[in-house]
């Protein structure tokens, strides 16, 4: 009975930018709230003992109850008074909070983190929230081939931070391509993960009610239950909404330049 009750807790994580990006959390708040934020935009609330997100996110429970005690001090979560497992995301605190220019450009992907990622043995929470950034690039044609400057001031982390979370992901066989191309006066490196299925168990299991459901099924029950979506900060309805269409953010004579997130026909950070 308790394997059950563990596999139904099996979530795919969403990360908006409204939280990777937040200068305001430490790496582990962000997976923690990320956590909050996925089961809240499903139910309203997550139910979960510090013990128990310590077992999904391979986090000792005392560090779960401090990044939560900080996270409701800040203001994005909300204990219940009767039940103490019960924590509401609070939306109000998240909409205010103001996406970064980095290099004139916003980042507004919603980032996905699978079961098989996040609860990973010897992985660091920074790494894991890099994987999802890595794979967001997957159906790129160069892969992920941000500069480390870009992707520290994303994260709000310094580069060398960056550097171990690509080692790491790499030492544990979760990266497919990792090289360094060599140009005139620059060196750029690429990075591609792993297909999501060559990662062994994987199963994309989305917590809804009592049951479990994969990708089709779960996708048809959402749009039942819309009213439990948070707007404007809902997660995406499935993994396929993230893939980026080859050469939308390429251009073969500007190799050296980083990927633009904004929309062509929409400037507005918020998204």
């Amino acid at each position: 009975m308790k394997e059950n009750n563990d596999i139904k807790r099996k979530i795919t994580i969403r990360i908006p930018p409204k939280i990777y990006t937040n200068k305001e959390l430490n790496i582990s708040e962000k997976l923690v709230l990320a956590l909050d934020y996925s089961f809240s935009s499903k139910k309203g609330y997550t139910i979960l003992s510090n013990v128990e997100i310590g077992k999904l996110l391979n986090l000792h429970q005392n560090t779960v109850g401090k990044n939560r005690k900080s996270l409701i001090e800040k203001g994005y979560l909300e204990k219940d008074s009767k039940d103490k497992r019960k924590h509401t995301l609070i939306t109000k605190k998240l909409e205010e909070v103001e996406l970064p220019l980095i290099n004139g450009k916003t980042d507004r992907r919603i980032l996905i983190l699978p079961f098989e990622i996040y609860n990973k043995p010897n992985l660091t929470d920074g790494a894991k929230l890099f994987w999802s950034d890595v794979h967001s690039f997957r159906e790129n044609r160069d892969g992920y081939f941000q500069q480390r400057k870009t992707t520290a001031l994303r994260f709000n982390v310094s580069e060398d931070s960056i550097t171990n979370w690509t080692k790491e992901l790499n030492r544990l066989e979760l990266l497919e391509e990792y090289e360094i191309k060599s140009g005139y006066y620059t060196k750029q490196r690429t990075i591609r993960t792993k297909e999501i299925n060559d990662i062994n168990g994987f199963n994309d299991v989305t917590y809804i009610s009592d049951e479990i459901k994969t990708n089709n099924t779960t996708e048809r029950k959402i749009n039942k239950e819309e009213e439990y979506e948070i707007l404007p900060l809902g997660g995406v309805k499935g993994y396929s909404q993230l893939r980026i269409k080859e050469n939308k953010y390429n251009n073969e004579e500007d190799d050296d330049e980083d990927f633009d997130y904004d929309d062509e026909e929409d400037n507005d950070e918020n998204f």
